[in-house]
């Protein structure tokens, strides 16, 4: 939490940067997508669970869960990149 005086000083800036840019302001207010958990859980099992698949299964498994969990990464990048008004890249 801040003190009174630093959110008072922080809501200046704000008012002003407001005054100044205002379409910067506005991007800056937009909410930011959020991470499904359920992606976010798949991804975490999937990369505990490399090193195992290769201990079992030997190195092509491990480099396919591993191929698979960065494609994953990809998709959630690319996901997470896209701007409101722009189509995403490559599209």
């Amino acid at each position: 939490m801040l003190g009174h005086e630093d959110q008072r000083r922080l809501d200046a800036i704000e008012r002003q940067l407001e005054d100044d840019d205002p379409a910067f302001a506005a991007r800056m207010r937009r909410r930011r997508r959020r991470v499904s958990p359920s992606l976010v859980a798949v991804c975490l099992l999937l990369w505990m669970a490399t090193p195992s698949l290769g201990l079992a299964f030997g190195w092509q498994a491990a480099l396919g869960s591993g191929a698979l969990l960065c494609v994953l990464f990809a998709v959630t990048m690319r996901t997470f990149r896209h701007r409101p008004g722009r189509p995403p890249s490559g599209a």
